[in-house]
């Protein structure tokens, strides 16, 4: 899309096989794992799925490539890799990431106070379970190493996602919808790109915790309208910095197309 120096900008273009037990994207499109708690990003890179989530192994997905920003300083390049299985009404995720920037950040402060790292390595394990046929619960586990270079700045953490899920939503459908409510307890090292519109890079390295709630409502085949709200603050202080407190409320509507 066109911005204000009146440049062209690819959105998604990708080429996709894909068989039973083999799936393979290359090109430009997004990246969404698990449940966007990691990443949530338009890449360039391959992506190969083997296998199938319910065979006796489940299935395992291999991604290369990089993210997509503005300049480079904001690009990441990276890999992953993801085993999903199910069992019944169990459902199990886990997967690794390994990204690091293109080009490393400015010095921005050595301590939790400062911004960004050079380098994330991030381990995520969801469960997810069926209580009902409408209503779900899932743990969403992760443990994140972070490095910033100029800084000389090194953390080790983990953190938690726990959630509710009720309904399913079928964007043809009028009258679908889905609800749920999370709890973060979540390392700012282990946040690439989250897909929550409330704004995670507040809260610096002093990572964050707090409650998410959204509603997605189908009004006619095709059209999304959705109410979110999140009460966040800073899990950890600084000796330069108290509390860190974020309160977001949004609705939106998508079409579908």
């Amino acid at each position: 899309e066109p911005d204000a120096n009146h440049h062209l900008y690819l959105g998604r273009l990708y080429v996709q096989h894909e068989q039973d037990r083999l799936k393979v994207e290359a090109g430009r499109f997004n990246y969404y794992l698990l449940d966007g708690n990691v990443i949530d990003k338009k890449v360039d890179g391959l992506r190969l799925r083997l296998g199938q989530r319910n065979d006796n192994l489940g299935s395992l997905t291999f991604f290369a490539g990089r993210t997509t920003g503005a300049d480079d300083r904001h690009r990441q390049r990276g890999w992953s890799l993801l085993h999903s299985s199910q069992y019944g009404r169990l459902k199990s995720d886990a997967a690794y990431l390994d990204f690091h920037r293109i080009q490393s950040l400015p010095p921005s402060g050595p301590s939790r106070a400062g911004t960004g790292f050079d380098r994330q390595r991030i381990a995520e394990w969801r469960l997810m379970y069926e209580l009902t046929p409408k209503l779900t619960a899932s743990l969403d586990l992760l443990q994140a190493w972070g490095r910033h270079g100029a800084d000389g700045y090194d953390t080790t953490d983990s953190g938690f996602v726990a959630a509710l899920t009720y309904g399913h939503l079928d964007e043809r459908q009028k009258g679908s919808y889905e609800a749920w409510i999370r709890y973060y307890d979540q390392p700012s090292a282990s946040i690439l790109y989250h897909t929550m519109d409330g704004d995670t890079t507040f809260f610096r390295r002093m990572d964050f915790r707090g409650w998410g709630a959204r509603l997605d409502y189908i009004v006619c085949p095709g059209l999304d309208w959705a109410i979110e709200g999140f009460s966040l603050k800073n899990r950890h202080d600084t000796v330069w910095t108290g509390d860190f407190r974020e309160t977001v409320i949004g609705t939106s509507l998508t079409a579908y197309f």
